[in-house]
């Protein structure tokens, strides 16, 4: 059980030991009154009526001692267990914080490289050139605080946009890594990075074995902006290379007509 919670606990049997204290001393007291009318003795079957359905309304906690003669006395008796529930509630917000943090806290140094690694493609111009430097604590702190700035909703324990970012680092890894000499990670191909720079495309055209030409892909994306990428394997080793976009922010190759051939650039832009 975590520490905050064990100390509200506490709080919460030291409130009701209190509680049981004064409805006993102000059970003995009205035990000790005497009234000689009828209208009185009416009065206080009234109260205890009120006062017992009070508790039903409201529950009593496990473990709540009851005051001597019955039911909690109406009042401070009866609101006690909710303010306490209230009170375990306050510490909940420190529980969630350290629970959001572990993603980087046990993280080993090769770990938090490979987290940061697809970061490039996210980073702006004053975040660029600073962690490489950085001690294993430094980096854990740099990764929490470039999420902490893109976290959608920081008043919950999740970061939607970095549990989005890495589903989908995973799966261009597993997807798209590329072979040879040397094995490139999927999130390091062209292909990984437009997908994780623009998401999954809405249609894809494979042509793995064409007549005339290497292997390409068309990816049309069809959701805010219409754009289309050609990737052509220009190895036929699996390494998928951009030759040529509509996107103005990328750059397409001045060759890529000759590399793809007329049947195939015809049948990229029909798609």
């Amino acid at each position: 059980m975590p520490p905050a919670w064990q100390a509200a606990l506490r709080v919460a049997a030291a409130a009701r030991d209190q509680t049981t204290l004064r409805t006993s001393a102000t059970s003995s007291t009205r035990r000790g009154r005497t009234t000689s009318s009828s209208s009185s003795s009416a009065d206080r079957r009234r109260r205890i009526s009120r006062s017992r359905s009070s508790v039903r309304k409201l529950g009593r906690p496990a473990g709540q001692a009851r005051a001597p003669g019955g039911e909690p006395t109406p009042g401070l008796g009866v609101l006690m267990p909710v303010k306490v529930r209230w009170l375990a509630l306050a510490f909940v917000p420190a529980v969630l914080v350290a629970q959001q943090d572990t993603t980087f806290a046990t993280a080993s140094e090769p770990k938090l490289d490979s987290l940061y690694g697809p970061l490039v493609y996210l980073m702006k111009a004053d975040e660029r050139g600073r962690y490489g430097s950085l001690t294993v604590e430094g980096k854990r702190s740099f990764l929490r605080q470039f999420w902490k700035h893109r976290d959608p909703t920081p008043d919950t324990p999740r970061n939607e946009a970095m549990e989005s970012f890495y589903t989908r680092v995973a799966t261009v890894n597993r997807i798209f890594r590329e072979g040879g000499a040397a094995e490139i990670p999927g999130w390091r191909t062209d292909r990984g990075r437009i997908y994780l720079q623009y998401g999954p495309p809405d249609a894809v055209l494979s042509r793995p074995q064409p007549a005339s030409t290497n292997p390409y892909e068309v990816w049309r994306y069809e959701h805010k902006k219409q754009r289309k990428f050609v990737f052509l394997d220009l190895t036929r080793f699996g390494n998928y290379a951009l030759i040529w976009t509509d996107e103005t922010l990328e750059n397409t190759r001045p060759d890529w007509y000759l590399l793809l051939g007329p049947e195939a650039v015809d049948d990229a832009m029909r798609f």
